[in-house]
């Protein structure tokens, strides 16, 4: 059965992007705590799960769909809108398309179920 405690929701996104073999990118001090799985689909594209948000799962992407049910863009400066190329952003983002200097999406999601049919999107998009 699938759990739903705050902490297992960012695991099981990982799984997913696991289960679809992503590439999952290092890169990361080993004397800093994980606070992101940056991963890279198929096609190039980038990705990162965000593992120390405690109310819902929050994902960094190079696009989003225009809606998805149980999914809502962050971005406390322009709502609704991808992070600017100038805006800043988490800095475990950095030596990625997802940092500073790149335009990204902030996602939060409802639950895994959303978080998945976004994944399914973003592996074909």
């Amino acid at each position: 059965m699938e759990s739903t405690s705050p902490a297992c929701l960012a695991t099981q996104v990982v799984a997913l992007c696991e289960q679809r073999h992503w590439r999952r990118r290092s890169g990361q001090r080993v004397d800093q705590p994980v606070k992101l799985a940056v991963f890279e689909t198929d096609r190039g594209r980038q990705l990162a799960v965000d593992l120390k948000r405690p109310q819902r799962i929050h994902l960094w992407s190079e696009a989003a769909p225009p809606q998805l049910e149980g999914m809502e863009v962050r971005n406390v400066k322009s709502p609704q809108r991808p992070y600017a190329e100038d805006q800043r952003r988490h800095t475990g983002l950095r030596h990625t398309r997802l940092a500073r200097g790149h335009q990204a999406w902030y996602l939060r999601f409802d639950d895994v179920h959303a978080a998945a049919r976004f994944l399914a999107w973003y592996d074909a998009a």
